[in-house]
């Protein structure tokens, strides 16, 4: 009697140990459903919210265009009284996507699939940065300005470059210190764009990290924020010849 006591109460056990093993295991594939679930919504939501932002940089740059084009209706004389309203609006009301965007993009590309609709993103923020920074050059240097502007190459397989973003912060905070604008634009080494192509060729740029500070060309090692100040002199000299 006792056998046969033990023996149901094995098998009971196993039965018991059964159903916790299915109910676990379907419980596991919900909740890996949800977790699958959950990374498809947070994804959709980043690149939905890159769309959002490429839409208002794109009507911000609709005005700066406008901006533009009313200032070349003026005479040569009076071109210049209007431009640092313009360069105003330039530092100002674009500045967010200068300094934060890059590297938005920059944890999108780290954590997801590079789609066909971020890459067409990735395209508008580089033509959109690049001619942001092509009429800061024009109008520093016609209208005498002091504004400064940095065009920084980096890499995602580039070792320094993390570091030299860092130092690119240090040498900001120097010149906002000294109560002078300055903007740094981050651009993709990689990124194909034909323009960029050009800049590249032009200044013979051809590896990370790389600044171009004015017409003042420093790539293939990490420069110090104090390094970058020590050239601010060079870079006037440049930037008015």
């Amino acid at each position: 009697m006792k056998q046969k006591n033990a023996t149901r109460n094995i098998k009971l056990l196993l039965l018991i140990i059964l159903l916790i093993s299915i109910f676990l295991y379907l419980t596991g594939l919900y909740t890996g459903f949800r977790f699958t679930k959950e990374i498809e919504r947070t994804t959709t939501a980043k690149i939905e919210d890159l769309v959002v932002e490429m839409a208002e940089l794109n009507t911000k740059l609709t005005s700066m265009r406008l901006f533009e084009s009313f200032m070349r209706t003026l005479p040569e004389e009076e071109f210049c009284l209007v431009a640092p309203e313009y360069m105003r609006f330039l530092i100002t009301d674009l500045e967010y996507y200068w300094d934060i965007l890059p590297y938005r993009l920059e944890e999108y590309e780290r954590y997801n699939e590079l789609s066909k609709e971020y890459l067409a993103l990735k395209q508008q923020y580089t033509q959109a940065l690049i001619f942001s920074w092509s009429n800061m050059r024009y109008i520093n240097r016609v209208c005498d300005l002091d504004t400064i502007h940095v065009l920084y190459f980096y890499s995602s397989e580039c070792d320094y470059c993390v570091e030299q973003g860092e130092q690119l912060d240090v040498f900001k905070e120097r010149i906002l210190d000294r109560e002078q604008n300055i903007v740094i634009y981050t651009v993709d080494f990689h990124q194909e764009e034909p323009v960029l192509h050009a800049i590249k060729r032009q200044y013979a740029i051809t590896e990370v990290p790389a600044i171009l500070l004015g017409n003042t060309v420093l790539q293939g090692r990490v420069y110090t924020g104090e390094e970058l100040y020590a050239q601010l002199s060079y870079y006037v000299h440049k930037e008015n010849n």
